[in-house]
């Protein structure tokens, strides 16, 4: 929550994309959402309420890559670059982290499909982190189909340090993302809570609005996204091919 204040999402239609270790894309709304795909609470703002999509492991995910193709030494620019060089339509194999499509992203019983002798760890990653972003996609798409219209992410934690990450990002979910001056989102959160305490704000929302500076908003290149869209439906495809098991 203290995130969420801390990224200025304190007005409806704003949304924060949360995402570290986990990840959650967390749309304040003026009305509660019914919905198995998506987990809805009181806002800290009186009268608002928090829609969000959970992925739980996209940072863990990616570490757990690094690890796998013994990278773990080398700068995340250095492999994002690497992933970022290769054409859109370049041959990799595709990644799904779980066997089961359910309410919250996560990674369990995962697979890598498609695999050929000439792939390096470089077409690896590039399914790794398109099947994160596709996640991320899908919790949009649903959040827009519950009313929930996401026009553009307020990115906080520390997978928003990247360029070449946040890029990708909004090249493949085709929406700006806006970066705060204060990655840790939280800090400023807590900052707002305290000055309200101490009368300094008479509410939580005056205060995120008057403190949370945006320093950098990434536009999304629309022709590498229109790519994406299609690389996207490739992917839900041929996930409806994969035989369920039990969560």
């Amino acid at each position: 929550m203290m995130a969420i204040i801390g990224s200025g999402a304190v007005r409806p239609g704003l949304s924060c994309d949360r995402a570290g270790t986990s990840e959650g894309i967390n749309y304040c709304s003026e009305k509660s959402i019914n919905s198995p795909s998506l987990r809805t609470l009181p806002h800290a703002v009186p009268g608002l309420y928090t829609v969000a999509g959970i992925l739980s492991s996209t940072g863990r995910v990616f570490e757990w890559f690094r690890r796998i193709t013994n990278q773990t030494a080398r700068e995340y620019d250095d492999i994002l670059r690497e992933i970022y060089a290769l054409p859109l339509k370049a041959r990799a194999p595709r990644f799904f982290p779980s066997r089961h499509r359910g309410p919250i992203w996560d990674f369990n019983q995962g697979i890598f499909a498609g695999l050929q002798p000439e792939h390096t760890h470089i077409e690896l990653g590039k399914g790794v982190v398109e099947a994160i972003a596709f996640g991320i996609l899908d919790v949009v798409e649903t959040l827009n189909g519950e009313g929930c219209s996401v026009s553009s992410l307020r990115g906080t934690g520390g997978q928003y340090r990247n360029l070449l990450w946040n890029r990708m990002k909004a090249d493949i979910l085709g929406i700006p993302l806006e970066i705060p001056l204060v990655i840790d989102a939280e800090l400023i959160g807590n900052l707002c809570a305290a000055l309200v305490g101490e009368g300094r704000y008479s509410g939580l929302a005056e205060a995120a609005e008057d403190l949370v500076r945006i320093e950098e908003r990434i536009e999304p290149d629309m022709e590498r996204h229109a790519v994406y869209r299609e690389l996207y439906g490739e992917y839900r495809a041929a996930c409806a091919l994969i035989p369920e098991t039990n969560p």
